[in-house]
């Protein structure tokens, strides 16, 4: 008899053992609001770890809870470690990607009470002035996380906290004061072209001339509205980049400049501060030497006036630049929001040819300039970092600054760098030209 009933509960277990095994190999769980902000301002609280707390959902389970970070402030490599009581337990979470305005991604790690490793997913999608955030997570199911299946899905385990966190973070999102200032977007027809720009803030203007290749968002996703809390941020996207549609001309840093003044006079700005990164460095010289009257302060960052100022190995790339040369950030965010995306390999010859095609500045030029200009450049940067004391000492009232550990398309992570250097810089008392000071240079 007890032969049969082992047998019996042989057949039990195996068979229990059998349903266990047939449960999902893996699960994925994602939850979606709608949050009354671009894109950037959710994207910054997302992005940055150190401010998890102040909308997750499980904050309030250990108000004790030990946090630590590693690595970078926000973005990829950025790290946070939890260790609370048993209602939060303890894990990390490692930034794995990060694309300004569009996703993070993070790899998710618990120790206790129960050891698994997931990914964990958030998406940015615009809608109008509201944007649509995802947050997902999925992983595998081992033979004990397959057992509580039978019992409870993920998605009904962990669904909820996220939709908690969502709410909390919409709440957080749109109560902050950034979200209280102006904001203004539209199509700007100068110049023969139709520009696309944004209006953030407000306050004294800042212009934001971004690189060559890239949007709004892959050069200045970082900074954009944290300089828009006290001042008046006015970005745009150059002929051919971004949401503003290509026209039958050249680039060049010249015509960028008028373009940008002729812009200001559409929007009645009489004159405005000025930060260029790389090739937006240089159109940032360009409108001080071509019109001085709307510049107050110049930031210049990893831009160039000679071509003996660039790496020969990234100019001899150029004669062969094609789309699947570009980094993938700026692909991508191109193909994302271009008007015309089947004009990709057009663009790209188009960026190579100006670069190709640039005669070296006068030193007079330069000499010209009596705004205060802070130069910045990485130390690892194609521009090389000598080419920015040559710049340097050519400025009246120019300054310099040397992003250590910094190549050129890093230094727009460099946000820990940025946002505690350049608004210093323009928030700082005028200096008085003095005589005869441009010829000392």
């Amino acid at each position: 008899m007890w032969k049969k009933v082992l047998i019996a509960l042989a057949v039990i277990v195996a068979g229990f053992v059998g349903v266990v095994a047939m449960q999902p190999s893996g699960f994925r769980v994602e939850r979606t609001a709608t949050i009354s902000a671009l894109p950037p301002a959710v994207f910054a609280r997302v992005n940055d770890l150190h401010q998890f707390q102040t909308w997750s959902p499980w904050a309030k389970l250990d108000p004790a809870v030990k946090m630590t970070f590693e690595g970078p402030s926000a973005g990829t490599g950025a790290i946070y470690r939890w260790a609370g009581n048993t209602d939060v337990g303890e894990g990390s979470m490692t930034i794995t990607e990060s694309r300004p305005s569009d996703q993070v991604r993070m790899r998710l790690e618990f120790l206790k009470p129960f050891s698994a490793t997931n990914t964990v997913e958030f998406t940015f999608k615009p809608e109008g002035d509201h944007t649509a955030v995802s947050w997902s997570m999925a992983g595998k199911n081992n033979f004990v996380a397959k057992l509580f299946q039978l019992f409870i899905s993920m998605d009904k385990m962990v669904g909820g906290d996220f939709e908690k966190g969502l709410a909390q973070l919409k709440s957080v999102v749109e109560g902050e004061s950034t979200q209280a200032t102006v904001f203004k977007s539209g199509y700007a027809p100068v110049n023969g072209l139709k520009i696309y720009y944004e209006i953030h803030g407000a306050g004294r203007p800042l212009v934001l001339l971004h690189g060559g290749g890239s949007t709004i968002e892959t050069s200045f996703g970082k900074v954009l509205l944290p300089f828009a809390k006290n001042r008046q941020v006015i970005a745009f996207e150059q002929q051919g980049h971004g949401r503003t549609a290509d026209v039958d001309r050249p680039f060049s840093f010249e015509q960028s400049a008028d373009d940008t003044a002729a812009l200001l006079r559409y929007l009645k700005i009489e004159r405005a501060d000025f930060y260029g990164y790389s090739n937006g460095g240089n159109v940032a010289l360009q409108i001080a030497i071509r019109h001085p009257e709307l510049v107050r302060k110049l930031v210049v960052a990893a831009a160039m006036f000679k071509n003996d100022g660039l790496d020969p190995k990234l100019r001899e790339s150029l004669k062969h630049a094609s789309p699947e040369d570009m980094p993938a950030s700026l692909r991508e965010a191109y193909l994302k929001v271009a008007p015309n995306p089947e004009a990709l390999p057009t663009f790209v010859a188009k960026c190579a040819k100006r670069m190709l095609e640039f005669e070296d500045w006068r030193e007079e030029d330069l000499r010209s300039i009596d705004a205060p200009t802070m130069v910045m450049i990485g130390d690892a940067d194609v521009v090389r970092p000598e080419h920015a004391v040559e710049m340097l000492r050519l400025l009246p009232l120019g300054q310099l600054a040397v992003l250590p550990g910094t190549d050129h398309m890093t230094l727009v992570e460099r946000d820990d760098l940025l946002l505690a250097m350049i608004p210093t810089f323009l928030d700082s008392p005028m200096p008085v030209l003095k005589e005869n000071q441009a010829h000392d240079h």
